[in-house]
């Protein structure tokens, strides 16, 4: 669906879409990321978190998808973002659920 977005926005791509699995594909992706977007496995967040850390720079901003509604399937992550000291976090309500955005410090 992605990439059908993209093509129809007739515009030159400035996002990779990569499929797979996360857990295998995160270890394999090259150079530091800007931005993250996390929409997965609630239960597995923390662990992609985890994975990708070391390609985030400073000032490189996650985005927890489902972080009210999933709550408590992601407690490690949001526990993790909000008190680790490795980042700026908070929770943004968006409807009926909401995102955990992060700031790497």
């Amino acid at each position: 669906m992605a990439e059908q977005n993209i093509a129809r926005a007739n515009i030159p791509p400035k996002v990779t879409i990569i499929t797979g699995d996360t857990l295998k594909v995160i270890p394999t992706l090259q150079g530091m990321f800007d931005f993250a977007f996390i929409d997965a496995e609630k239960t597995e967040y923390f662990q992609y978190l985890k994975l990708a850390e070391g390609k985030l720079q400073k000032g490189s901003v996650i985005l927890a998808d489902n972080a009210g509604a999933f709550a408590d399937q992601m407690t490690d992550y949001l526990d993790y973002v909000r008190n680790s000291d490795k980042y700026r976090s908070r929770y943004v309500k968006v409807g009926n659920d909401g995102v955990e955005i992060s700031v790497k410090l």
